[in-house]
């Protein structure tokens, strides 16, 4: 009976090993196919610096989708698990910046005549801050309130995931002809896709810019000081960022900013790099930030990744780390304008965007 029984179980177990074998071929072969076996780690290299590059499969992840169709809305997002922002993309960082970063809705004529302006102001705003938008246009986007210096203001979005928001982007678009649109979910996860674009942009569209200011849409600056200050100390220089940059900043394990270590194994983020709300670019840096951005493997949080690695990878960038004219307690910037005005030294700071016609009222009470 025991030799029977044992006859009985061979064949099962030999047709479970070929089965096990055939499935293991199959996955392996399939992860070969999109570049990475099971169980292989990517390193990207910055600066000396070697870090475990984000791989697609877990940020970044973006259908491209034709325009008149939005990508689908991204699955709610785990405790563990960064949400799946669409199909699959490509390992090869090159061929997704090409294909994301692919602009498919653009201002009227790019910057015009870059030269006439003494600052190009980039936004990044989400789909739904549309008066965030107008309150830009109305502070930064009239002579009155910038003169003597002249501003032009663009708005930096990605896709959206329904047809009545895309309509009603496409709207504002053809109203102000100030956004500019990339082919990518517009998402936090998706933010360096959109700082990448937006070089981008400035690259092939704005030729002779003289500055770079780079905000988001809850950040007041004093543009008249902030310029005057800018050119007082780094007027002529081709590799310069001011910013509220830092160093050795942790990388943070929990909350919505987490990075795992399988996208990050050290613990510090060992150079300098911008807190993104605002920063000011040399117009030098433009094409060189926008060339390099495109050979690093695709991080996801974009002041670490375009104000930081980039940067690094370039390795001649200075940043300006004497002037702090920035607080990001707006409280404090609020009373400072209220006694000092125009003679405050705060001149940056994050903002409810409803207290920026206030700050401005502040300033232009108390001039000279």
């Amino acid at each position: 009976m025991l030799k029977l029984t044992r006859l009985r179980i061979y064949p099962f177990l030999i047709g479970a090993n070929i089965l096990f074998f055939c499935c293991y071929s199959y996955s392996y072969l399939s992860h070969k196919a999109q570049g990475d076996a099971p169980h292989t780690s990517h390193l990207s290299a910055v600066a000396g610096q070697h870090f475990p590059a984000t791989t697609l499969l877990n940020h970044g992840q973006v259908a491209t989708v034709p325009r008149a169709t939005p990508p689908a809305r991204p699955r709610p997002q785990s405790k563990t698990t960064p949400p799946e922002l669409g199909v699959v993309a490509s390992q090869d960082p090159k061929s997704d910046y090409k294909t994301l970063t692919r602009i498919i809705l653009d201002t009227t004529g790019g910057c015009g005549n870059a030269t006439s302006y003494d600052a190009i102001v980039t936004v990044h705003t989400a789909p739904a801050h549309i008066q965030h938008r107008n309150m830009f246009r109305k502070i930064y986007g009239d002579f009155r309130n910038t003169k003597p210096y002249r501003l032009k203001v663009v708005f930096l979005l990605g896709l959206v995931s329904n047809q009545a928001e895309d309509e009603r982007l496409k709207a504002e678009a053809a109203r102000h002809h100030d956004i500019v649109q990339g082919n990518f979910l517009d998402h936090y996860h998706n933010l360096t896709y959109k700082a990448i674009m937006g070089f981008q942009w400035l690259d092939e569209r704005c030729k002779g810019l003289k500055l770079l200011l780079r905000l988001d849409d809850d950040t007041f600056v004093h543009v008249q000081k902030l310029i005057e200050l800018w050119e007082s100390k780094h007027s002529g220089e081709s590799s310069t960022i001011m910013c509220e940059a830092v160093y050795n900043d942790p990388v943070r394990r929990a909350g919505r900013w987490r990075v795992s270590q399988a996208e990050i194994n050290a613990t510090r983020y060992r150079f300098h790099h911008c807190l993104g709300y605002f920063a000011a670019l040399s117009p030098g840096l433009i094409p060189r930030m926008h060339a390099a951005a495109k050979q690093l493997q695709f991080f996801w949080i974009d002041d670490v990744f375009m104000y930081g690695m980039v940067p690094k990878l370039l390795g001649d960038v200075k940043f300006d780390r004497k002037s702090n004219p920035w607080t990001r307690n707006a409280g404090l910037f609020e009373d400072c304008l209220e006694v000092k005005g125009d003679k405050c030294p705060h001149l940056v700071t994050i903002a409810n965007f409803r207290k920026f016609e206030t700050f401005l009222r502040y300033i232009k009470e108390k001039v000279g």
